[in-house]
């Protein structure tokens, strides 16, 4: 069996819409994940089948009980697993590509959330690399020659996280 890797995809492809279309684009060309887990935001191992038209959803959920996955799953899903708390659905298809089951008002909902939580986050990030930029540049700190590397090491985590909140407020209002 072929396989290959894909490293850091949900961090590549930060909004489920990105995921799930890389997903849809790697089933296309033939390359399906074997299988969701702990590891596998980091490394993602995918496998080689036939190219097949496949629908992926990924749906953030903190907690999920027996009715959401029976749900899914009536309705000719298939869980392939989930990615922290991403949780990937599938389902071939041949005409028309199905439609998973969130209305807009639902994922633009989704998306807030998601804004709010990476926007909080990034800011903290950039805060902290303001504040070790002062503090090094004061010569304050036990550690005060490695300030550079610490602020960019913050800034590293802040302007990604910053950005996808920028794209998720910026679907947020053209939906």
């Amino acid at each position: 069996m072929t396989t290959k890797t894909a490293w850091l995809a949900p961090f590549t492809h930060p909004t489920p819409e990105r995921l799930e279309a890389w997903f849809e684009r790697e089933a296309a060309a033939g390359w399906q994940p074997d299988e969701l887990g702990d590891m596998s935001a980091i490394r993602l191992r995918m496998r080689k089948t036939k190219a097949s038209q496949v629908r992926y959803v990924v749906d953030p959920q903190q907690r999920v009980d027996e009715d959401y996955i029976a749900t899914y799953q009536d309705a000719g899903w298939q869980y392939v697993g989930e990615l922290s708390s991403l949780h990937v659905w599938r389902r071939r298809y041949r005409d028309e590509r199905p439609e998973a089951f969130t209305d807009s008002a639902s994922r633009r909902a989704r998306n807030r959330r998601l804004a709010w939580v990476t926007g909080a986050v990034g800011a903290l990030a950039l805060v902290g690399m303001v504040i070790r930029v002062g503090l090094g540049v004061a010569g304050i700190g036990a550690s005060s020659e490695d300030w550079v590397l610490e602020a960019g090491v913050l800034a590293l985590i802040g302007l990604p996280l910053v950005a996808v909140t920028a794209v998720l407020l910026r679907r947020r209002d053209a939906a």
